[in-house]
């Protein structure tokens, strides 16, 4: 695709943008955005133009307009945030909202709402991602040779141990072994037995004798086998041949010939992008010597001209000393060279008094019959709004997208080489910044200057002059507390950092040792196969309650777990999200969203698990850990901390941890991360992800472990679209083919209430290497799969409805002193005596 496509598709995602803003701020406020439906319909438009640029933005190469798209694709990431948390807002707090209708209503496909998560996160950062990836990789392998040389060293001694099996382990060693003997002792017999055959053989043939039965038998039985082993040879052969014809058919298919094409281009524009941004940083860094060789002075003497003039507007006519000068923390001189406009209270006060006397006039000459309608306002508490931060920088990214790029023919330019008089135009206000710091730091030292000049000099003044003891006194104590600071403000002291001597690369190797920083597996958003459904509303409607589906599963991972770490800038502004809960039956695909979207998002990895942690850092030594842990976190940001079994540091019965196996008791780090979670500040691009099997084993106040998460999302198991889907990828990936032969509707009808593990097992089960070796002359059949699905026991209900009983809200307990069912009072009253 050339350039021209990518700059119309611009063009056009900001049409959009502009039709957009239009609906929701219009003229007037009543024709605005009122209910639900509203609020939808433009958080759909908004998905639409983010598509659009998020794919001009990953395949443009002119240097400046990447930056302008990346603005605008920053605003409307934002804004799409802030529409979900008001949309959850006015659906009871509920995270599903179902939105079939409305795509009906707009003539969409479900593909509109099929979220792509934003490249730019590992698109633009692939070598500092491959840097850390690599670091990672050669501290594991150090720890594996060190692990190897100890073991090797432990072998060498006296008193090494034998290898421990387990009893399965041992009966395989076994067998194999007993296997391996039979066949040694029957290829053995075997060539004793032909040799003696064939010495046979040779000497009737030299005496001409005939041959007896026994001759023929082994000639026969030699044929036979010659036979056998050239068709052997023949079958393999064929069997290869065949296995790569499917794979060459499969590759110069017509989608993937076309997909190879594009992966190709998209390689060659990736590598455009790279030489032009460092063409533009190279002309950058240049262009700025230069204004400020030119232009520097002048700006200077600017700066130094407004500073000088508002000293010696405020200059203390009685002692000469100039005003105190800003501090860095508010400005500088930002006010004084760039003034706030003034407001001229007494014209405004006027204007307002004729104003009220006007209206008076007019209501005394037209009465009206009718009483004035009043409306009740609440001024003390205002009802709640959509958060419309990013709002105005959407409204920035389009204005300066037609100031720039909207009547700018860029056609000639082949190469999209960056524009120099842009550039110069954006560098000036920073070289400008820049000069007036300067100015500003020395200004600070000559104002110090000054200040103790004229202080020497009045302390001398008034030495000459006659007075007594007790007045020189009384002045000393006036200068001492004139000049006297004020005093400084206790500062909150921070909490004890216990690694503070320790250097990064010290902490990170003993995290990767331990096993909490790890390297995340190659899984896909795209691995998560997702569908939507079309009869979402009417199960609104049940009370009962129903699953979300799989669709607004992976729509909510990305809203709540990559679109947030995109920037410092949305992290910070965007409606904060510091946990989130995954929480749903095993098998579903929990732990591979967490991965999913970490390496989606580029973050650095952190796995807390119990698991891992058993038998490491205990007692005092958790609270250490965690502090190096989520430190490391904020330094190596995005950054993901995963938990798995999450509700287990919740649970405190010694019975049931018993039964998990664990050295150490889950919950003794439990305090610790509920205060290194509280800390996670927005701007640190740091999220903390739990994943729960069984979160109704948490036990004490209901409340305590779900308030812990931020957002709690239910991955449930497929429903019947998705199942097909499921079943088709799964025997895809495993090597098979779907034909027209396999039934996937009644299959997918037989699975209700499995598990994507559980579809994946009988999977494995049936398509064995020597099964996919004749997927060519027979193609897999329903008949080979029912036999598998039938022993395998579906998930009982009885599980579903705990699940959703302990994501219902509770009604709060009543309060002492009313009444209970029987309408009988509980508070003080009649009663026997204690």
């Amino acid at each position: 695709m050339s350039n021209v496509f990518f700059d119309q598709q611009w063009e056009i995602a900001m049409r959009q943008l502009v039709d957009v803003l239009a609906i929701e701020v219009p003229s007037f406020s009543f024709l605005g955005p009122q209910n639900l439906s509203d609020y939808s319909r433009i958080y759909i438009k908004y998905y639409q133009v983010y598509r659009m640029l998020e794919d001009c933005y990953h395949q443009i190469i002119h240097p400046q307009k990447r930056i302008d798209c990346l603005k605008s694709l920053e605003a409307v990431i934002g804004r799409i945030l802030e529409l979900k948390h008001w949309m959850v807002f006015l659906n009871a707090g509920k995270e599903i909202i179902y939105l079939e209708d409305l795509l009906l209503n707009l003539e969409l496909t479900p593909d509109a709402l099929d979220v792509v998560p934003p490249r730019l996160l590992t698109a633009d950062n692939l070598r500092n991602l491959e840097t850390r990836d690599n670091f990672l990789i050669k501290v594991l392998q150090q720890e594996k040779e060190q692990h190897e040389q100890e073991g090797s060293a432990d072998s060498q001694s006296p008193d090494s141990k034998f290898p421990v099996y387990t009893p399965e382990e041992a009966i395989a060693i076994l067998q194999a072994n007993e296997r391996g003997r039979q066949a040694r002792h029957r290829l053995a017999t075997l060539a004793k037995t032909r040799f003696t055959q064939e010495e046979a053989l040779k000497k009737q043939q030299a005496g001409h004798e005939p041959l007896t039965q026994e001759g023929a038998a082994v000639v026969m039985q030699s044929a036979a086998r010659g036979f056998l082993e050239r068709c052997r040879v023949k079958h393999s052969a064929e069997d290869e041949l065949t296995l790569l014809e499917m794979n060459m058919y499969e590759r110069n298919s017509d989608r993937d010939y076309a997909f190879g094409f594009m992966r190709e281009t998209e390689l060659r524009r990736k590598k455009n992008q790279l030489l032009s941004y460092q063409e533009y940083q190279d002309a950058m860094a240049l262009a700025k010597e230069q204004i400020k060789e030119l232009e520097g002075q002048e700006m200077r003497e600017i700066i130094q001209e407004k500073i000088n003039a508002w000293l010696n507007a405020n200059r203390d006519p009685d002692t000469g000393l100039f005003p105190p000068f800003p501090k860095p923390a508010d400005g500088g001189s930002k006010l004084i060279v760039f003034p706030p406009p003034k407001f001229d209270f007494e014209v405004e006060t006027k204007k307002k008094k004729d104003a009220k006397k006007d209206d008076k006039k007019k209501k005394k000459k037209k009465a009206s019959p009718f009483p004035p309608l009043v409306f009740p306002v609440d001024d003390e508490e205002k009802p709640p709004s959509c958060p419309a931060f990013f709002l105005r920088h959407v409204r920035e990214s389009v204005d300066v997208y037609t100031h720039s790029w909207h009547d700018k023919d860029d056609s000639a330019n082949l190469a999209q080489k960056h524009d120099t008089d842009r550039l110069k135009g954006q560098l000036r206000p920073m070289v400008f910044e820049e000069i007036r710091l300067e100015v500003d730091q020395n200004t600070r030292v000559i104002l110090d200057r000054v200040k103790k000049k004229i202080l020497a000099e009045l302390k001398a003044a008034r030495k000459k002059q006659k007075k007594g003891a007790k007045e020189k006194r009384k002045e000393k104590k006036k200068d001492k507390d004139k000049d006297a600071p004020p005093p400084a403000k206790k500062k909150p002291k921070k909490p004890k950092d216990p690694t503070a001597q320790r250097t990064i690369e010290s902490i990170y190797s003993e995290l990767v040792k331990n096993g909490i920083v790890q390297l995340l597996p190659k899984r896909e958003l795209s691995d998560y196969v997702s569908t939507e459904t079309f009869y979402g509303p009417t199960f609104e409607v049940d009370p009962t309650g129903f699953d979300p589906t799989t669709a607004q599963v992976k729509r909510a991972v990305v809203e709540y777990c990559i679109m947030p770490l995109v920037s410092d800038f949305v992290h910070q502004n965007a409606p904060y999200i510091k946990s989130v809960l995954l929480y749903g039956a095993e098998g579903n695909g929990k732990t591979l969203l967490v991965h999913a979207s970490a390496r989606a998002a580029g973050a650095a990895y952190f796995n807390l698990s119990p698991q891992v942690l058993d038998g490491k850092y205990p007692g005092k030594q958790g609270a250490k850990m965690l502090q190096m842990v989520f430190k490391l976190a904020r330094i190596m940001a995005p950054s993901v901390v995963h938990i798995s079994g999450v509700e287990k540091l919740f649970v405190t019965d010694r019975k049931k941890i018993k039964t998990w196996g664990l050295k150490d008791k889950p919950n003794r780090i439990k305090k610790a991360l509920t205060k290194e979670v509280k800390n996670i500040k927005p701007g640190e691009r740091v999220l903390f992800l739990g994943t729960s099997s069984r979160p109704q084993d948490a036990p004490g106040k209901r409340p305590v472990f779900p308030n812990f998460f931020t957002k709690r999302i239910y991955v449930p198991f497929p429903d019947y679209g998705s199942r097909s889907r499921i079943w088709r990828a799964l025997i895809e990936r495993h090597g098979g083919v779907v034909t027209e032969q396999f039934n996937l509707s009644t299959i997918s009808q037989l699975s209700d209430g499995f598990s994507v593990a559980s579809i994946e097992k009988v999977c494995k089960t049936v398509l064995t290497e020597k099964r996919k070796r004749k997927l060519r002359r027979f193609p897999l059949t329903i008949k080979e799969v029912i036999n598998d699905v039938h022993s395998t026991k579906p998930v009982d209900p009885a599980f579903h409805e705990s699940l959703r009983e302990w994501a219902k809200p509770k009604k709060p307990a009543e309060k002492k002193g009313g009444k209970d069912a029987k309408g009988k009072g509980k508070g003080k009253g009649k009663g026997k005596k204690k």
